[in-house]
């Protein structure tokens, strides 16, 4: 007998008051972001110093950022000139080796700082024949419904086994040590006894050796930079 349960229906059977943010919650470009999965060895040197400068410049949409060395400059060049074409930002080379680029929106900021990988994640298991998925869920706080708990990137139901996917783009390995922690008791909190914690991580910097073994011993997968040129393959190897 084959019993299909869908995301919401799952958490809500295991005490979490589960909502969707919906669509309109970011931006979704699926062709940027998977130029991005495609080239992440090339580009999070100069994402990461975007990262960094749009921290020193929290709310604004204008920065300066230098990409390094001739080819990371050739494809940050090609990933700016797509990001222009799809109306997320506008640039233009103001010094020798340096891009001023101004961001269309708030919104459009947060793409390219983060959530450019929660897109290739939910668009990657939307095309993989999965039982359920969502992306951006809200679960709330028991006593406090109207009050956000914490979000799950990305969700999917499949043979009745609960995934969690969590989405980090960035490089403090420090962070992401805590956030592991978290990411085990929310899983759990979330799916119950059937629950599959999964990291996807863009910095091989945010995951080193030592911290993939803790990773082990908790029960969390993982899905490196490596990974993501063939993310489909990766997570059809986890979620069975």
């Amino acid at each position: 007998m084959q019993t299909r349960v869908d995301v919401l229906t799952y958490l809500r059977a295991h005490g979490q008051l589960a909502s969707l943010r919906g669509s309109a919650s970011r931006l979704s470009m699926p062709h940027l972001a998977a130029f991005l999965g495609e080239h992440i060895a090339a580009l999070e040197p100069f994402l990461s110093r975007l990262r960094y400068e749009l921290r020193e410049t929290p709310g604004q949409t204008r920065v300066r950022v230098a990409p390094q060395g001739r080819q990371r400059q050739a494809v940050a060049g090609e990933l700016l000139l797509r990001a222009m074409r799809a109306g997320l930002l506008e640039a233009r080379q103001s010094g020798p080796h340096e891009a001023e680029i101004v961001f269309q929106d708030v919104k459009a900021r947060r793409y390219l700082e983060g959530e450019w990988l929660e897109d290739l994640v939910f668009e990657t298991v939307k095309q993989g024949g999965f039982d359920s998925y969502a992306t951006n869920v809200a679960l709330a706080w028991q006593d406090a419904p109207e009050q956000e708990m914490n979000e799950i990137d990305v969700a999917v139901v499949h043979n009745l086994r609960f995934f969690y996917l969590s989405c980090k783009t960035g490089s403090d390995s420090q962070q992401m040590k805590h956030h592991l922690f978290e990411l085990e008791t929310l899983s759990a909190l979330a799916g119950g006894l059937f629950n599959s914690p999964i990291l996807v991580a863009s910095s091989p910097k945010a995951v080193p050796p030592s911290l993939q073994r803790r990773m082990e011993t908790l029960g969390i997968a993982y899905v490196g930079p490596a990974d993501l040129p063939h993310l489909a393959v990766r997570l059809k190897e986890l979620i069975r």
